[in-house]
């Protein structure tokens, strides 16, 4: 969205640019410093050029959620948004349609990377952070309601019942710069799920992975089963990439680097074509390869369909507390 209102109105919106990057470029060794670029975020913020190019992106945001709006009132809303030709916006904010986008923006907390940070994507030549790095939220996909048509609309990676988390893993290379550094702890789950397939060829296909730890049902989290991994990436792509996989099967070691350096296995891309990730040594893979091509899967030699048993999202049916349970 940032990108797209620089070329539209790249008039109205270098002055906030310069006197962002103003702040960008002094050191924080100092409070007084500190305050004065918290004052002046502040103030720029609060401009009416800021307010303006916000609600504009909200409008935008909107319609994937159900807000119907022209393409000519966009386009309205775009053609006014400097302060200086068009001092009065009042007409634009009282439109029904513009209500509803900020109203949505407010329920849904829409977040624009490029106006929060523009420091890190105005005006550069390799837009994006440097580094990206996170734990996301695990949330069921049932609990995902009716954001599920946004997200199919916006990312690579949907797929119909895949839990929250996956989706960060887009966007944080999304706003991450070429040749960024990204790094995750996560559930592993996508790595042999089917709703994981999307971001496995994600993974596979345009970032370049680098490192995959493993704690399998470890407690890393002790209050919840999240199944962590740890994931390294870079973005760049590079002919013949050597990843690193390592199972942890114990939480009791003193440094993790040297359980790394010690079990760590070199996996070639070869390791990720296909359905599923091979995720084991060399001459493993191997004997599964052997097997996959001599062999035959015994839905094809009994000739049925093998199904799933019962399986169940409603948790509060088998998930109990401690007093229920006694």
């Amino acid at each position: 969205m940032w990108q797209f209102v620089l070329r539209q109105q790249k008039e109205n919106t270098e002055e906030l640019l310069k006197r962002y990057a103003e702040m960008a470029t002094r050191p924080d060794d100092d409070l007084q410093t500190v305050r004065w670029k918290k004052e002046r975020f502040e103030e720029l913020k609060r401009s009416e050029i800021s307010r303006r190019i916000n609600e504009l992106a909200n409008v935008w945001l909107s319609t994937y959620f159900g807000n119907r709006v022209e393409e000519t009132d966009y386009e309205d809303l775009q053609n006014r948004l400097s302060p200086n030709r068009f001092p009065d916006w009042s007409g634009q904010r009282e439109q029904e349609w513009f209500r509803r986008a900020q109203a949505q923006a407010r329920e849904k907390r829409f977040f624009h990377w490029e106006l929060e940070f523009p420091e890190a994507f105005a005006g550069k030549e390799k837009p994006g952070f440097d580094i990206v790095i996170g734990n996301p939220p695990y949330v069921r996909q049932e609990k995902l309601g009716e954001d599920k048509a946004y997200f199919k609309s916006i990312f690579k990676i949907y797929h119909s019942i895949a839990d929250l988390y996956v989706y960060f893993f887009e966007r944080a290379h999304n706003v991450l710069r070429e040749n960024g550094t990204f790094g995750f702890i996560s559930s592993n789950k996508f790595m042999r799920s089917n709703y994981g397939k999307p971001l496995r060829n994600y993974l596979k296909d345009g970032i370049q992975l680098k490192q995959i730890i493993d704690f399998g049902e470890l407690p890393v989290f002790p209050e919840a089963a999240t199944f962590p991994a740890i994931y390294l990436t870079q973005k760049i792509i590079h002919k013949n990439p050597t990843i690193i996989y390592t199972r942890v099967t114990s939480l009791d070691f003193k440094s993790l680097d040297s359980l790394i350096a010690s079990q760590g296995l070199n996996l070639s891309p070869g390791a990720f074509e296909g359905e599923n990730w091979k995720l084991s040594a060399q001459n493993e893979t191997e004997i599964m390869k052997k097997m996959d091509s001599l062999g035959m899967p015994l839905a094809e030699f009994v000739s049925v369909k093998i199904n799933y048993g019962i399986k169940t999202g409603l948790n509060a049916a088998f998930i109990i507390d401690s007093a229920t349970r006694k």
